[in-house]
């Protein structure tokens, strides 16, 4: 009989170390603001939900594009078995942006994104099926790398080559760090100064007031005038109502107000304090404060440039590494399309078209795929200007400047 109770014993600790529950216990740390900072209680930040929603869906909505490599060139590689599988159908129940999105937030807040990579019958990709980041432990056995994975209390160990593994900031290039926690001060504070603007608003959103009697309260007549001003005043629906005063009571204000004690700009700090951390402009997140319309355009190329092409190039090494056979990878890679998210305004744009047409770099069809038209016939001929030559030389031409 005790040896049962043991073993049950030794069952129920190992059912609560492999839970998720369990898993939120460890992680979590407390802040010095007193406030329990994880992977979730994050997204209680506005702010937190902007910065990743920006980047994963910013990422989720690009088309992810199977190239072959051509010469010095490229062409799209639409008839290779994978190129429909990372563009469209990463899995029959997935989309490809849902998929994309679901692998980023991972990163973002977890670290690390993965997925389970599906073989046929004759060992070639057939599709993703992604994984949470906190059921993942990567470790390296001797030389050979492994992934721990912990599902319905039970842990599975599968080979590197079949999961797809995107990582973040990573100090032994083999596991991201959780940027939620090595950032958690930043987190509480925003978290403890949200928390302390709710519990102002809730008592009225007036500062706190003391009320003095010249004599002694008894407990009942003490519990009767607490309970009366609470249900009066407590809550936003019952500001401003009037106070009535008997047997001597006065009113004295204590405290700051919210100005006083810089509630506000509290606040404001933390959003572009963790708007830095996840590199996304203020204006993005709906930061409007400091943004002109001169300076948005510039601050969203930068947007591309400087924190979602990072995360492009991570993306496409990983397929480079687990997805595209090693017979391939001389010959096919898959790329991000990017050119839409570059585009500036329609003057801008079509200056740009002028002068890559000008210096032959970009024929008609390449400036009408561009626009999203439908190519034309003979628009695949690159053009120069006839009348351009070496510095100090004239066009070639008769004496009228007519060209031969």
């Amino acid at each position: 009989m005790f040896e049962n109770a043991k073993q049950k014993i030794k069952q129920t600790l190992r059912e609560l170390m492999y839970s998720e529950k369990f898993e939120r216990w460890i992680r979590g740390a407390e802040s010095i603001t007193g406030v329990t900072i994880d992977e979730d209680t994050v997204f209680n930040l506005s702010v937190v939900y902007a910065c990743v929603n920006a980047i994963t869906q910013t990422i989720g909505s690009l088309p992810l594009i199977l190239y072959k490599r051509v010469g010095e060139g490229k062409e799209r590689a639409s008839d290779h078995y994978l190129y429909d599988i990372l563009r469209n159908t990463p899995n029959p129940h997935i989309l490809p942006s849902a998929f994309k999105e679901s692998i980023m937030a991972n990163v973002l807040t977890w670290g690390d994104g993965y997925a389970e990579i599906e073989f046929d019958v004759s060992g070639r990709p057939l599709a993703f099926w992604p994984i949470p980041a906190s059921r993942v432990k990567p470790r390296l056995i001797g030389k050979d790398l492994v992934y721990d994975i912990t599902l319905d209390n039970k842990i599975a160990r599968l080979p590197a080559f079949r999961i797809f593994h995107v990582p973040g900031l990573s100090f032994n290039g083999i596991e991201g760090v959780t940027p939620i926690q090595k950032s958690r001060e930043a987190f509480g504070m925003a978290l403890a100064s949200q928390e302390h603007a709710g519990r102002y608003f809730s008592n009225d959103g007036t500062p706190p007031f003391a009320i003095k009697h010249p004599g002694k309260l008894g407990q009942e007549a003490y519990d009767r005038l607490k309970k009366e001003i609470e249900d009066m005043h407590r809550g936003l629906e019952k500001k401003h109502r009037m106070m009535l005063m008997e047997g001597g009571l006065t009113l004295e204000k204590i405290g700051m107000s919210a100005a006083d004690s810089q509630l506000l700009e509290q606040r404001k700090f933390s959003v572009s304090d963790i708007g830095r951390m996840f590199r996304v402009p203020p204006h993005i997140i709906g930061d409007l404060e400091r943004a002109t319309n001169n300076n948005i355009e510039q601050q969203s190329i930068e947007f591309l440039t400087l924190c979602i092409q990072p995360w492009l190039v991570k993306y496409e090494e990983a397929i480079q590494r687990r997805v595209i056979t090693e017979d391939d990878r001389d010959k096919y890679f898959s790329e991000y399309l990017v050119a839409g998210l570059l585009r500036g305004d329609i003057k801008t744009r079509y200056e740009a078209y002028g002068i890559a047409l000008d210096r032959g770099f970009f024929c008609v069809n390449d400036v009408r795929r561009f626009e999203n038209m439908n190519e034309i016939k003979g628009g695949d001929v690159f053009y120069k200007a006839l009348n351009l030559g070496p510095i100090g030389t004239k066009p070639k031409g008769d004496d009228n400047g007519k060209l031969n």
